[in-house]
């Protein structure tokens, strides 16, 4: 499965899925944050596995189709898996400050703060309780740094596939496609310059199709 995350300004819309003939492409929007795009990227994900031909997602954790939920369950359950995160919660100490462990998983395991609250609550390493209770005051990042948490920003737009951008300037380096367009797959990951000089044509390949006048 490929991935290409861009901004989309609309921070309604997550993220879509499109099943190719060998191949899935997924878009995520890189407006939302960090931990948004890689639930939403684990969640096109799902889609590939489960083998769907297309989806367009609005808020993926907060569908109410059936398939949908079961997708985010795989999501969750593979970007926070049971064993990591309940040893991790006791090494954190989680039952005397279940906020402080929360924000180091959710910092750790690059979830977002719904989604790893949500977690915890599958695990039932917390209760509906303490799960609305901590879902309700999304932190700040003043409260990442006031507990020396650090936060990695994970598929920073723009971002494109390696094997997809490999392919993009393979085929500009074969004059398969122009320069322009190879700049535009690479969706401003690659400025002008910085493109490789395209291998040069030979004059027999050039002249191969041309016919004498008569």
């Amino acid at each position: 499965m490929f991935a290409l995350c861009v901004e989309l300004g609309d921070e309604k819309l997550d993220g879509s899925y499109v099943a190719l003939e060998r191949a899935g492409v997924a878009v995520i929007n890189g407006t939302n944050r960090s931990g948004r795009r890689r639930f939403t990227l684990t969640h096109e994900i799902g889609h590939h596995v489960f083998a769907d031909s297309y989806s367009a997602e609005w808020v993926v954790e907060s569908s109410s189709d059936a398939r949908e939920r079961l997708i985010d369950a795989f999501a969750i359950h593979f970007l926070m898996p049971r064993s990591g995160v309940t040893k991790r919660w006791q090494e954190l100490d989680g039952k005397t400050d279940p906020r402080g462990a929360t924000l180091a998983l959710a910092a750790e395991y690059g979830a977002s703060w719904s989604a790893a609250c949500a977690q915890l609550r599958n695990l039932d390493l917390i209760d509906d309780p303490l799960r609305e209770e901590l879902a309700q005051v999304r932190p700040g990042k003043s409260e990442y740094l006031e507990r020396e948490i650090a936060i990695v920003e994970d598929l920073r737009p723009p971002q494109v596939s390696a094997a997809v951008a490999a392919g993009v300037i393979k085929a500009y380096r074969k004059n398969k496609i122009t320069r322009g367009r190879a700049i535009e797959l690479l969706r401003g990951t690659v400025e002008p310059d910085e493109l490789p000089a395209p291998n040069a044509v030979p004059l027999d390949a050039m002249t191969a199709d041309i016919r004498p006048l008569d």
